[in-house]
């Protein structure tokens, strides 16, 4: 066993041998174990190290160590620049680094065996303590951020688009994984909503989603340049923790241990440590803590005893005959938020009776009679702040009469009754939140109990197939079709339509933030704040957030859920849900594009159409994308002033609707266009 020894405590200097020690956070560091490499990702050693040469496993808990005594009001020999309560390794803002292991605990109950926690003075308006109870780590997709105080050169940054650059040497950011050292590829950005005249915040959004339960080190190097070309240089406390000398400061004591673990890793990747002028690591939170939930109420969604189904209004046109009923569904929404037993586990509380549409295409109806079968049915996600009856019309009823669908819409996901929800929650109410994530998880329970309830409405309705039934959502219905699709038990095809993940992600992007925005712009005036607001949001939002379910989406499936075959569709350019959120949740489920595209997608399997009839009748699932040519996106994190269109008319389009017809009625993955879908 190594001994740690500190010399001339009083000095803060002390030589360490392996690792540092911590007596209030103690840590154990378990084997490094190489997990192999994606496809899309690269593992970076020194070229004289192998995985095996970094496998140790210590816990600093039986380490014969000399600690001094923290309770003691010892002066620290130099006071670093710093915010009340903040991390002097990037002085210019409280909060930051964030995230960051420097606001968590250790909390033996949790899942991960940490909590986390702010000083009061460091909380945000909107963000109190209790909002973060038993939150065990950070967001599996953060919004990573550090304060710059002379602003950000974006060209001394990797590129944003090809996220491979984010992997190299060179790159001025790293994220890396500690267990396998991989490099995780993202994106690096410079907050534009800020004036010359104001400190520049880097903003890194990783493009897959991370690990649960892991530890992640980010990584800065000194090609970073300030608005004037000139390359910025460690701070003055990164710096002492670098030289091993925190002069006695205890925000500095305190990170000396996660320090020197971050220098092995950086070493070890094959970077220079002489070049890095600001890491920290950061742990993200368990995948129970943020699924759990949802999962068992999917769970008991598919075996609770079913109520009552009701009509009551039918009418007809010349197209369909639309239908309007009530059902009774279980409730696991209280009155703050999902209700939970003795034992803390989520569960109904009774039974709450809701409003269902559906529509049954006048051309399965008037079929002969030899010629009239039972036909598909399809859940149908509506959108944002939509209602149940969007089922009904527009270009999702012309694809259904031309395919011969049967269609049922409720309330799902961000539906227009939870608006008020929404508003009080962007403007500063913490428990408007808590009710809003309870309700879309409602939503995802009714729309699995509602198709178990078209075994009954098949006996009035013999169009229905009850066997048949798939899920296909737009907009809102994409984004939340990807938590369905992934949590329910009853799911076996489902086509996800401009959608996305990563929920906070989407704000800033999206021609929506020039009215939502403004809510939050009330409680946070500075750019800096409204960052710190936004990545905290991203932690709240989680257990609704499909990021954090999509790697279940295909394979591996959730325990107990059935093999699923989905499609994605995406508009380039799309001005309400930005690209970027679409391709991450793509890429975390590991699903290809279908070729020719008229965007190329880094680390995207890449499959060239037309396929075989055997591989376009059994591949689990695939990419489509459409150009319409439309107005390009603004910068960064800047939304669109205007809305080009492409995110409804895309819906339109010939090929889209073939595509989504032949793969709902025959289950074939194919691409029709022309080349690429540009559009036709």
């Amino acid at each position: 066993m190594n001994k740690i020894v500190f010399l001339s405590f009083y000095l803060g200097t002390f030589l360490i041998s392996h690792l540092g020690c911590d007596e209030t956070n103690p840590v154990v560091i378990e084997p490094i174990i190489d997990q192999g490499v994606s496809s899309d990702q690269e593992l970076v050693l020194a070229p004289d190290m192998q995985p095996a040469d970094m496998q140790f496993n210590m816990n600093i808990n039986d380490a014969e160590i000399e600690l001094p005594d923290l309770s003691t009001d010892l002066e620290p020999v130099f006071e670093f620049p710093n915010q009340i309560g903040g991390n002097p390794i990037n002085p210019e803002s409280a909060l930051y680094p964030y995230p960051s292991d420097f606001y968590l605990k250790v909390n033996p109950e949790t899942g991960t065996g940490f909590e986390v926690s702010f000083p009061s003075e460091v909380l945000l308006k909107t963000m109190p303590a209790e909002a973060f109870e038993g939150q065990d780590g950070f967001s599996r997709l953060p919004m990573i951020l550090s304060a710059w105080p002379r602003g950000v050169e974006q060209a001394s940054l990797a590129s944003t688009s090809d996220h491979g650059d984010t992997l190299l040497d060179e790159s001025t950011t790293l994220l890396i994984e500690h267990d396998s050292l991989r490099r995780i590829p993202h994106v690096a950005e410079v907050d534009l909503t800020v004036s010359e005249d104001q400190e520049g915040t880097v903003i890194i959004r990783p493009v897959v989603v991370l690990k649960p339960n892991q530890s992640y080190t980010v990584v800065i190097q000194n090609t970073l340049k300030d608005l004037e070309g000139r390359n910025y240089e460690a701070s003055a406390a990164f710096q002492a923790l670098k030289d091993g000398e925190p002069q006695g400061y205890a925000p500095l004591i305190r990170q000396q241990v996660s320090f020197e673990e971050n220098r092995q890793i950086i070493v070890a990747s094959g970077l220079n440590m002489d070049s890095v002028i600001l890491a920290w690591q950061f742990h993200t939170r368990s995948q129970d803590s943020v699924t759990a939930d949802l999962l068992r109420m999917q769970e008991q969604a598919s075996v609770w005893p079913l109520g009552q189904v009701s009509v009551v209004e039918e009418r007809q046109n010349s197209q369909n005959t639309i239908i309007e009923g009530e059902v009774e569904m279980p409730l696991y929404v209280g009155e703050d938020g999902l209700s939970y037993d003795e034992q803390g586990q989520v569960q109904a509380v009774g039974t709450q009776v809701y409003t269902y549409s559906m529509t049954i295409p006048t051309v399965i109806t008037e079929a002969t009679e030899s010629e009239f079968e039972a036909r598909p049915v399809i859940m149908y996600g509506h959108g944002f702040l939509g209602d149940h009856d969007q089922s009904t019309r527009s270009s999702f009823n012309e694809m259904c009469r031309r395919g011969k669908f049967n269609a049922i819409g409720l309330k799902f996901g961000i539906h227009g009754d939870l608006l008020t929800w929404l508003i009080q929650g962007i403007a500063g109410n913490f428990k408007a939140f808590k009710m809003l994530k309870a309700e879309v998880m409602q939503t995802m329970v009714n729309y699995s109990v509602m198709s178990r309830y078209v075994s009954q409405l098949n006996q009035r309705y013999p169009a229905l197939d009850p066997n048949r039934i798939y899920y296909m959502g737009i907009s809102n219905g994409g984004t939340f079709g990807n938590l369905y699709a992934a949590t329910s038990m009853l799911v076996e095809k489902a086509v996800l339509v401009v959608g996305g993940g990563g929920l906070a992600h989407f704000l800033q992007r999206a021609t929506q933030w020039n009215t939502l925005g403004d809510l939050a712009k009330r409680e946070y005036t500075e750019p800096w704040l409204m960052q710190a607001y936004l990545s905290q949001l991203q932690d709240q939002l989680d257990p609704i957030d499909p990021i954090n379910y999509v790697d279940h989406l295909i394979s591996p499936r959730f325990e107990g859920r059935l093999p699923l075959r989905a499609q994605i569709h995406m508009a380039i350019h799309d001005s309400q849900v930005h690209n970027l959120v679409s391709e991450w949740v793509t890429r975390s489920a590991n699903i290809p594009v279908l070729t020719p595209s008229p965007k190329w997608i880094w680390g995207l399997q890449e499959l060239e159409s037309p396929l075989s009839l055997e591989v376009a009748q059994t591949l689990p699932a695939a990419m489509y994308v459409y150009d319409e040519m439309v107005a390009p996106y603004p910068p960064n994190n800047i939304a669109p002033i205007e809305d080009n269109g492409t995110h409804g008319t895309v819906r339109q389009l010939e090929s889209y609707q073939r595509h989504i017809i032949d793969f709902l009625d025959q289950g074939i993955i194919q691409q029709v266009c022309e080349g690429a879908c540009d559009p036709e």
